[in-house]
């Protein structure tokens, strides 16, 4: 336990120094003072667990001192010393807060160390009675805050509002939200439990989160919430979004700073608040999680938007009641199943410009292409084991998908698997594991900026001793085989009418002029005499 010494007579303070054993008797003398203002300096520079001190000193007295102390800690330890003729003193010390006192000229190391190992033993009982207590009161206000949310929850996916839990969540007045989105890879925050509340000056403020209603999420790993705040104050509309945006910086910098995580990044990569409206009633919370779910709608469609912003209602016809495009869905599976190449991408080019049209709700979408994936997939993957293997990787990829822009590469490159796998690859008949892997994580990722360390990192073999091997087994390298799908993909979209920097970036190569040096070499003519040619 570590001990501050205060007393204004040098010859006390070098006498308890000295002469007690301090280490051996399981405490730490951590510095001196000479009054109270210097104790206070010391204390703010190292923990104390325990003070000595005198009461009639100098500049600040030991009252004061702790007073001051006992505030900043108030499970410290104190024990005063005391002459003869300041009884009135000590009493008022004890009612303050020191454990005990010790008289100056009778003191002895043996009866000083007894009082203080009485003392050590009465702080460590009232740390831990404290501990106890805070873990109680975090637990309850946890408990409290589950029930609230589950409630909330259920009441907006079909329950009902009970007159309980409505007088509960505005007996204080009106409430505002914020709905928090933390993309794909990101920590998740379904209900926001860890994002401290805004709070007055001095006031702690109670809040409750919720998850939004089921298949409001749209992504593993993509976590959503809403959190209830008090209501700001009554002022006009503008000046209370402007105070609610710094509010919500506030609050995700916080969130983001514990979770360890760079909120530029998590901005860039599609994270945002949207600001919810000023909500007097139960019915008021309803119309709001229905906008929030809006919001998410928008932010999907609409990455480069702003990332914090207010509620607005849905845009028309669109949102989570509209069509998903059924027809197309057949379509294109007819094409997979009979090995059309460019049905397949007419129906996926079809399929993405009714949803660029309609806009349904992601949680609605997403789903539905994956299903059609696996469909797409399982048609396809017949003989074909690195296909099977790509497949896996590519549906896991739909986890990562965070905007329509993202979809939209994430189908093509599925449509483009499911037709053949760019390329006719020379390792698909390979049956080394390694080398199928290697081959699988390609066709999976052939349209990110992927090089040779990421597919020996994902296959988890030296990057040399991969290259080695998948040389030996298919004659290739890794390099050539990676070109290789890319610019066969490349063919593939020039042919169906893609733009030059259109088929570059598709595949993985979005400078313009290394994708055409690449796709010469490999062709023997550039993409645009490609794209030229006459068609048979």
């Amino acid at each position: 336990m570590n001990v501050l010494i205060v007393d204004d007579e040098p010859v006390i303070r070098r006498g308890m120094r000295e002469l007690v054993d301090w280490e051996g008797s399981g405490f730490r003398l951590v510095g001196e003072a000479e009054d109270g203002e210097e104790a206070l300096r010391r204390m703010g520079e190292e923990r104390v667990e325990l003070l000595v001190t005198d009461l009639l000193m100098p500049r600040m007295d030991g009252l004061e001192l702790i007073r001051r102390a006992r505030e900043a800690d108030p499970e410290l330890g104190i024990v005063v010393l005391s002459c003869l003729d300041d009884f009135a003193w000590v009493k008022e010390a004890m009612k303050l807060g020191a454990k005990d006192y010790i008289h100056k000229p009778a003191m002895e190391p043996e009866g000083l160390i007894a009082v203080l190992s009485e003392v050590r033993a009465q702080v460590a009982q009232a740390r831990e009675a404290g501990r106890r207590a805070r873990l109680g009161e975090e637990e309850a206000a946890a408990n409290r805050h589950n029930r609230l949310a589950g409630e909330i929850t259920l009441a907006l996916t079909g329950g009902t509002w009970s007159e309980r839990l409505e007088r509960e969540l505005f007996s204080a007045g009106p409430l505002a939200s914020l709905l928090f989105y933390s993309p794909p890879g990101f920590p998740a925050c379904p209900s926001l439990a860890a994002i401290p509340a805004p709070a007055g000056e001095g006031e702690s403020v109670w809040t409750a989160g919720f998850a939004l209603p089921a298949g409001a999420l749209w992504a593993a790993g993509a976590g959503a919430g809403v959190r209830l705040y008090p209501d700001l104050a009554d002022t006009s509309e503008h000046a209370r979004f402007q105070a609610g945006c710094r509010q919500a910086e506030a609050l995700i910098r916080e969130y983001l700073g514990f979770a360890g995580v760079s909120r530029v990044d998590w901005r860039q990569a599609g994270g945002f608040v949207g600001l919810g409206p000023r909500i007097a009633s139960a019915a008021g919370l309803s119309q709001a999680a229905s906008g929030h779910r809006e919001q998410l709608r928008r932010r999907f469609y609409r990455a480069g938007a702003e990332r914090l912003e207010a509620l607005e209602p849905p845009a028309g016809p669109r949102g989570a009641e509209a069509p998903l495009p059924l027809d197309a869905k057949t379509r294109c599976l007819r094409a997979a199943a009979s090995g059309n190449a460019e049905g397949v991408r007419d129906s996926l080019r079809d399929f993405l410009g009714r949803v660029a049209a309609d806009e349904p709700h992601p949680a609605a979408l997403l789903p539905f292409a994956r299903e059609l994936a696996e469909l797409g997939f399982s048609l396809s993957a017949a003989g074909r084991p690195e296909l099977a293997e790509a497949a896996e990787l590519h549906l896991a990829e739909l986890g990562r998908v965070a905007d329509a822009a993202g979809f939209g590469r994430w189908l093509e490159q599925a449509g483009a698997l499911w037709t053949g796998a760019p390329g006719g690859l020379v390792a698909e008949a390979s049956r080394n594991p390694f080398v199928r892997r290697a081959t699988a994580f390609m066709l999976a990722h052939y349209a990110e900026p992927i090089d040779t360390a990421a597919i020996a990192d994902h296959v988890r073999l030296s990057r040399a001793y991969l290259s080695d091997l998948y040389r030996k087994e298919t004659g290739e390298t890794l390099s050539e085989t990676l070109l290789g799908i890319r610019i066969r993909e490349a063919e593939n979209r020039l042919a169906a009418g893609s733009k030059v920097y259109e088929a570059a970036a598709a595949v993985g190569i979005p400078d313009a002029r290394v994708f055409a040096k690449a796709f010469k070499k490999m062709t023997g003519r550039t993409p645009k005499a490609f794209a030229e040619r006459p068609r048979r």
